[in-house]
Parts: structure tokens; sequence; C-alpha cells
């Protein structure tokens, strides 16, 4: 948005009834430096709600430093900036935020109400159950909805994965979009409502996830932030948690509607606060307890000063790295049960 020329709806006050002219112009946003101009001349009745829309706008921007700071989270991306407080300045980034998908013009702001919905983002996976990216969609509806060559996609326009055809969301319904299905599968033999691979990473410094329909209209977007400093959980970036949504009717793009949940997720299925951990710990070696052939896994267990470790791994496995460390890792080679053993000796 900053330092552009462009087209965008915006808002402003009058009285009930009266009847306001707009002509060619420019109106002064935040400062001195930074002008909007009305494209065309145009007049309007103000509504009962006293809110008339101007629907066409020109601006230049010289001084980018004063812009409304969340205009990142809606230019181009479905959304709105909507003010919090009429009475406060409107020149205060803090008095704007990020409304609906569509906004709502010529009406007050009221929580979101979206069909399809992201409400689980696993973007940095932990080591120890690495199943890649991946992203839940919700029916947040009573009835189906088919989402055939619907597009998923992040900041990349180049970044593009189409839902099949046929694919339709009951319900209620939840749906897993993978980055890597092989690798997804590993983590969770008992899931099939997942489908991928998209073969695009999310990036664990931010990033703006999008959802168009089957005709390219923008139909759903969120844009997460790289934890701690901008309020967004910290547990998803790389701990093993992912981030869960906290409010269907709350603000996507604040950090405050979003917490880190379980271990490796709940993917296609709702938060359980009772977290049932896949990535197990047993006899005190942490690791995950299935995982398919030929896949790489990491066991581990407490690093203590001056001890030395002996692994020793069942036939079926091959132990690639980590002897005598408290990490090691393993390939299962064939199917079935295969252990993994450690003696530590002091010195």
């Amino acid at each position: 948005m900053p330092g552009t020329g462009g087209q965008r709806p915006f808002t402003r006050t009058a009285p009930v009834g009266s009847t306001v002219e707009l002509r060619a112009g420019t109106i002064k946003i935040l400062s001195a430096q930074t002008t909007r101009r009305i494209a065309r001349p145009a007049s309007s009745v103000v509504t009962s709600s006293g809110t008339f829309i101007v629907v066409q706008v020109e601006w230049t921007s010289k001084d980018t430093t004063n812009l409304i700071a969340n205009a990142q989270l809606i230019d181009g991306l479905g959304r709105t900036l909507e003010l919090l407080d009429p009475a406060l300045s409107l020149n205060d980034p803090a008095n704007w935020f990020d409304g609906c998908m569509g906004g709502s013009p010529g009406q007050p702001y009221t929580p979101c109400n979206n069909a399809i919905i992201f409400s689980e983002i696993n973007y940095n996976s932990d080591t120890l159950f690495d199943t890649d990216d991946w992203v839940e969609l919700l029916n947040t509806t009573s009835a189906p909805i088919d989402l055939s060559n619907w597009i998923f996609q992040d900041r990349q326009d180049t970044n593009i994965y189409v839902i099949p055809s046929g694919t339709v969301l009951p319900a209620s319904g939840r749906l897993v979009l993978v980055q890597t299905a092989d690798k997804f599968r590993c983590h969770h033999l008992d899931l099939t409502n997942y489908l991928g691979s998209f073969n695009f990473n999310l990036s664990g410094d931010g990033e703006v996830i999008r959802l168009f329909d089957n005709t390219g209209k923008i139909q759903f977007s969120v844009v997460y932030d790289d934890p701690p400093t901008t309020g967004w959980p910290a547990a998803p970036d790389g701990d093993g948690a992912t981030l869960e949504l906290l409010s269907t009717s709350g603000k996507f793009n604040n950090g405050d509607n979003w917490f880190g949940g379980c271990t490796g997720g709940s993917p296609a299925q709702a938060y359980d606060s009772a977290c049932p951990t896949p990535a197990s710990v047993y006899n005190g070696i942490a690791g995950a307890n299935t995982t398919c052939r030929q896949q790489a896994q990491t066991y581990s267990v407490p690093a203590i000063a001056g001890v030395s470790y002996n692994w020793t791994v069942s036939p079926n496995g091959s132990l690639i790295t980590g002897q005598g460390t408290h990490t090691i890792t393993v390939i299962w080679n064939t199917a079935g049960t295969g252990t993994v053993d450690v003696v530590q000796t002091a010195p």
C-alpha cells in the first residue's frame, strides 16, 4: 500500500438526511505529506446510518512512516480498515483495525461471519514431530460447501494449490491442506480428511495465507506474525504447538485471537485441552511413536554434562547420526515394531 496508487473505498460521516457533494480534489490523511484524491465528482444523500461511501479514491504517499499501521493486514487481502472509536483521533493508527472480508459498507462493524475459515495453522514444526506445514479449514455453517477448484495461496501469487474437483466440506466439517502428504501421513496415520501436497512452505517469520473460490474471488485471509514481540503466541514457532483459533467471531489478524495448541496440533479435529501427545516419551526417551519406512526420526534423552551415551537400535532400523551423544537420528527400513535403547555412563 505505501507509495503506490490505486483505488480503495473509504467512509466519512455527515448529518443524517443531508446531501453531500464531493468534488475532485485532495483530502489530507495522517500528515501533510500523505494525500488522497477523490477521483471524480460525486454527490450522495446520507443514509439513516449517517454514513456515505466514496467508491473511487486515488492516493499518493510521500511519508510512509505515518501511514496506518494496519494497512498491511488489509491491502489486497479482502478486508477493510475499520474505525474503533469516532470520538478519538482519526489519525491514530491504534484507532483502526482490520475488519471483515468485504467490509461492512454503510453499516457499523459486527463480528465477522465467514463460511470457510482457517482454524489452525502449523508453520514451524518441532524436529521431533516434523509434518511440514499445514492449515486447517473449518466450515462454520450448517450446510455442506463445495470447495471444488478453490485455491489456497500464501503471500506469493505463484504459490498455488488447487483443491481437487469433487471436494465437499460437510457442515461444521474440517479439512487439512498439507505441504507434504507423505510426512504428514507418517505422523497422523489415522487421519483421512486431508489433501495435498501443496509443495510450498509457510514462513516462520510471519505470513499471509489466502483462500479463493473457483471464480478467483478471495473468500478468506489471515496474516499471522512472528512471535514474541508482535503479540502472537511463541509456542507454535518451532516448539511443537500449532496456532489454534480462539474464536470464530474474533479478529483473525490479531494474535490475541490465537493460542498455542497441542504438540503436533489437532488437525481435522476440534481442539482438545487434554492434548494427547503424539511425540511420546518412553522409558525416558523422547521421540515419535509412529513413523513410515525410510523416514528419518530423532530420539533423545536429556543432556547431562560429562555423560556418554551408547545407543542400540533394533535390526529393522539404522542409526544414522548421534551415537555417543544425547540425540540420535534413526531411519526405519521395514514395517513393524522397532526399539531404541540407550545406556548412559558417567565419568
